[in-house]
């Protein structure tokens, strides 16, 4: 019996080493992680907003997850909740549309703290959100705007964190002019997965056929 648990495990063991590549969820687009010296709010409270552009490769532009990290500022008291809203905008001779063509008010996701802080004294949380696939023109360049709402939070407002990229620069909302304007400094800390591929009918077949396998490999050792 012992023998053939070890071989159980070393069946499972390949079936998944096999069968995971298949079901892994690829970044289709990375704009870096966070880093710790800045942040900017991005927040309909305060009231600001911040996108930064992205462009997708041909075979892979469909979003189907979203990554980003930010803080509290200013007293790094984030409530139980919070209530995000994304949206994409198209992009034409750099110029970001004013009326987004996707918005999801996603609410309140996960979030998790990052055991970092910024400008030394703000907690860093890192937060994702699973999406119905987003299906974009490749090769073209899009904005994505990520804004929380702590209107119930009467001392902080969310700022989403600079990225480890370089330099490019980012959006924000001209309040005043009700349009976007570059601003040239920094990039913002996000990336972008595909949606959870569905396994092929071969990968499934061959699950299928190894639980099997070692289905009639219980009963043997049991009748032994």
């Amino acid at each position: 019996m012992k023998k053939y648990c070890i071989f159980v495990l070393a069946v499972a063991g390949w079936l998944l080493a096999v069968i995971a590549p298949a079901l892994a969820t690829p970044v289709i687009y990375d704009n870096g992680g966070p880093i710790s010296n800045n942040a900017f709010v991005s927040d309909f409270d305060f009231p600001a907003q911040m996108g930064d552009d992205f462009i997708l490769a041909e075979g892979a532009s469909i979003i189907g997850d979203i990554h980003w990290w930010g803080i509290y500022f200013n007293n790094n008291t984030p409530l139980s909740e919070d209530d995000f809203t994304i949206r994409i905008f198209e992009i034409a001779d750099d110029v970001p549309a004013v009326t987004p063509f996707y918005e999801n008010n996603v609410g309140n996701v996960p979030r998790t703290f990052t055991e970092n802080q910024v400008i030394g004294t703000y907690d860093s949380y890192a937060y994702w959100v699973e999406v119905e696939p987003i299906v974009l023109d490749p090769n073209t360049f899009y904005l994505l705007s990520i804004v929380n709402n702590t209107a119930a939070d009467s001392d902080d407002n969310w700022y989403w964190q600079v990225a480890t990229e370089p330099s490019g620069g980012h959006f924000l909302w001209d309040v005043k002019e009700e349009n976007w304007a570059p601003y040239f400094m920094d990039e913002l800390a996000f990336n972008l997965t595909a949606p959870e591929p569905v396994p092929e009918p071969a990968t499934m077949l061959l699950l299928g056929s190894g639980l099997l396998g070692l289905a009639g490999l219980r009963r043997k050792f049991r009748r032994k």
